[in-house]
């Protein structure tokens, strides 16, 4: 039970650490953008204030999505919430990614698999933590 718990846990760390490196990737890119509008009339269109919420929001998810990685790896029972959350909000951006709203379809295809793989390992994680809870009360 426990080696298939330890399955699900490196699929949950797995998910996160694609997500993370992929949300420090879209920082970047749109962190030369921000810099690219700031040679420009900043108070033009409002595009300045658009892109720099747009990296604040990012910078938040990589936090967000960090401090989630690192409670995966030390197997903190928080972090099957978080991690469902997360991956609740990365299936509805692949969505709009795989509509066309966005990016590629590679990319929208590889955030649905992580997606799809975080939420079964919480999933998995919360059911074997129950079935050996309901063993250990059954051996008292």
């Amino acid at each position: 039970m426990e080696n298939k718990q330890s399955v699900w846990w490196r699929v949950m760390q797995g998910a996160l650490l694609i997500e993370l490196v992929g949300i420090i990737w879209a920082v970047w890119i749109n962190v030369r953008q921000l810099i690219t509008l700031f040679g420009k009339n900043i108070t033009e269109n409002g595009v300045f204030g658009l892109q720099l919420s747009i990296v604040l929001v990012l910078v938040l998810a990589a936090l967000w999505v960090f401090f989630s990685l690192k409670a995966a790896i030390s197997r903190k029972d928080w972090v099957r919430s978080s991690n469902l959350t997360i991956q609740i909000l990365v299936a509805a951006t692949a969505t709009g990614i795989l509509q066309g709203i966005m990016s590629t379809k590679a990319v929208g295809l590889t955030l649905l698999v992580c997606a799809i793989a975080g939420v079964a390992a919480s999933l998995m994680i919360a059911s074997s933590q129950r079935q050996m809870s309901n063993k250990k009360k059954l051996n008292q």
